[in-house]
């Protein structure tokens, strides 16, 4: 609470008729306080006048209890703050204005609250000069002595502390900082802000001391000294991260205010995890014309003939992703951006490859089937445009509260962070095309290559997503986390296992509404549809027809429930997907062609790589069937 400060004034003029006074009741004048020498300005928007301004009492000796009038209207005029009172017509406020009248009655004061001051320190053995930039005056009293300046609050509030925002006008730091550490700091003060002083008649600052001001000024720069030292490790420690150089400049400078180490380690630990703060390749912007003038077969058939060079668009792209991946990865062939990874679907008629694309009437090309592309339907995150290791924090335990008795120490436990490291891998694919295909076709064969490149490694990578080993330049996927929950179905698969593969995703303790889904094969999921749940009504199986998302038409348990061929000994993974991170590094694949190995043939063999990675954030947030859901 803000305390009630008190000065005197006086009455000077007044009308008999409407019993009503006008005065001065403020002025520029330096008034004495414990905590300085106190200056009200007087200047535009320096006062708060609503609240006096709204019929505020015009009292006896600043007693709320005896108001003898009201405030008609007070303003700010120069350098002087003005009023005009109406005294009130009872028996007391005639008793008191005929004695302003007769000059019995002549001193007048004011109660206000400081919001906020400027302090300019002198030094020695001289009083701060306060100049108080923000003050509200709520009342005005008619009193007989002048207000105790030295006490500077209320006597009803001696002992209340409160917050005032005090701005240090000073030529050196170490004014600043000998200050600020002569008082409690309020540390959620927001950066660009005045700090915060908290003051009462048990704390007055020893501006009289040279020794407490060598004592304050020492204990200030020793902080400042732990907090440059932490601000510059932490600087180092983020040049091996993929943190960007000017959100750790930020980080450190937004908590300098306060110079709270903690706070500072904390801010940095979540930045590591809050992708806008990570140094990301920049996608190309590539506009639609380009897309259209875009050919990867052209690229193919350049790279595949030694006396032809590749140029043009094709070229120019591969030069730009070169440049915007920042030296992230190092390409054996030419860079195609991964905007080109995926275009219209169309089908393949049947035949020879390639033998259907000839210019005749034949319809558009038809894409082989391939395995379902579930991950980023299932939620991974996806970092993508990644220049180098990126660290992201996980949790592998909380903070736990505690209930004591008031006076008992609270038994402190901290949480357990730790990290997961995503570095490129790479994987590639190789494909064969004829020559025949890429010179003779006509039709549009540039669809087909570039899906027939780009869906291949997409299986690759969903697989090393789900179940990449960690050894070997592969990714660890999900079945390989060392952290994943598992059940065992131990023959056919029931209601239970599913709800026991939940419910163990549940005990990870994820995120109010996080999505949960289930992951099995085509083969698993037709034992499920036809196995009852926890009923034997056919409409109770243990997945069901219905469509909580638009993820799939089936459910169990509530959540969706997805199916793709292709998972090793048809296992069942239920998890909270989005705690899978996916790492994309660099900005386009990597195009390799070769025209020689099968050369016998007619053949090119184009060879296309891409470096990712898999990291699982809270691995425990994954349950995996040790054994077939297919039984």
């Amino acid at each position: 609470m803000l305390p009630v400060m008190h000065r005197q004034a006086e009455i000077r003029a007044e009308d008999i008729e409407e019993r009503s006074v006008d005065l001065v009741f403020s002025t520029e004048a330096p008034v004495e306080r414990y905590f300085g020498e106190e200056v009200l300005v007087h200047g535009r928007n320096t006062a708060r006048m609503k609240r006096i301004n709204t019929r505020a009492p015009l009292l006896w000796n600043h007693d709320t209890n005896d108001q003898i009038g009201v405030v008609e209207h007070a303003k700010i005029d120069g350098k002087v703050g003005r009023a005009r009172v109406r005294f009130s017509s009872s028996a007391r406020g005639e008793e008191f204005f005929r004695d302003v009248q007769d000059g019995i009655r002549s001193l007048v004061s004011f109660g206000y609250r400081i919001h906020k001051t400027e302090v300019e320190q002198r030094g020695d053995d001289q009083l701060d000069l306060v100049r108080v930039t923000d003050w509200e005056p709520f009342e005005i009293s008619l009193v007989s002595v002048p207000a105790d300046i030295d006490a500077g609050v209320g006597r009803a509030q001696d002992r209340a502390q409160f917050a005032v925002e005090v701005a240090v006008c000073a030529d050196d730091r170490q004014a600043d900082v000998a200050e600020a550490a002569a008082v409690e700091s309020d540390h959620n003060t927001k950066a660009n802000q005045p700090s915060v002083k908290v003051m009462n008649e048990d704390n007055k600052p020893p501006f009289d001391s040279e020794a407490e001001r060598q004592k304050a000024k020492k204990e200030a720069w020793e902080a400042i000294r732990a907090y440059d030292n932490e601000a510059e490790a932490l600087s180092a420690r983020a040049k091996n991260t993929q943190l960007k150089p000017d959100a750790v400049t930020e980080i450190i400078r937004r908590h300098r205010e306060n110079g709270d180490v903690q706070a500072l380690r904390a801010a940095y630990l979540e930045a590591l995890g809050d992708p806008k703060h990570l140094s990301t390749v920049k996608p190309i912007d590539i506009g639609e014309r380009e897309r259209k003038r875009y050919s990867m077969t052209k690229l193919i058939r350049q790279m595949a003939t030694p006396s032809e060079t590749v140029d043009g668009l094709e070229r120019e792209l591969h030069e730009e992703c070169l440049r915007t991946s920042h030296g992230s990865i190092q390409p054996e062939g030419f860079l195609v951006p991964f905007q080109f990874s995926q275009t219209g679907r169309r089908a393949l008629s049947t035949g020879s490859e390639g033998a259907e694309t000839v210019a005749t009437n034949i319809g558009d090309l038809v894409e082989l089937w391939r395995d379902r592309l579930v991950l980023t339907q299932l939620g991974a995150t996806t970092l993508s445009g990644l220049s180098g290791n990126v660290q992201l924090p996980t949790h592998t335990a909380t903070a736990t509260g505690a209930w004591d008795a008031e006076a008992d120490t609270l038994s402190e436990t901290s949480q357990t962070l730790g990290t997961v490291t995503l570095s490129p891998k790479r994987v590639g694919v190789t494909t064969k095309y004829s020559k025949q295909l890429l010179i003779q076709s006509s039709l549009d064969v540039e669809n087909f290559v570039r899906n027939d490149q780009s869906n291949n490694l997409a299986v690759m990578i969903d697989t090393a997503g789900l179940e990449g080993s960690g050894a070997s330049d592969q990714p660890q996927g999900i079945t390989n986390f060392s952290g994943k929950n598992t059940i065992t179905f131990g023959g056919a698969a029931t209601y239970v296992d599913y709800l026991e593969a939940w419910r163990k995703v549940l005990d990870s303790k994820p995120p109010f509404g996080a999505n949960i889904a289930f992951l099995i094969t085509p083969a698993a999921l037709e034992k499920a549809l036809a196995i009852p749940g926890l009923h034997s009504a056919a409409d109770m199986a243990i997945v069901k027809v219905n469509r909580v998302s638009d993820l799939s038409p089936f459910s169990c348990i509530g959540s969706p429930v997805v199916y793709r061929t292709g998972i090793t000994s048809n296992k069942l993974i239920c998890g909270v997907w989005s705690q899978l991170v996916m790492g994309m590094f660099g900005n386009g694949f990597d195009v390799v062609v070769d025209p020689y190995s099968a050369k016998t043939s007619a053949q090119v063999e184009v060879t296309t790589n891409v470096f990712l990675d898999f990291a699982g954030l809270h691995e425990a947030a994954f349950t995996v069937s040790t054994d077939s859901a297919a039984q």
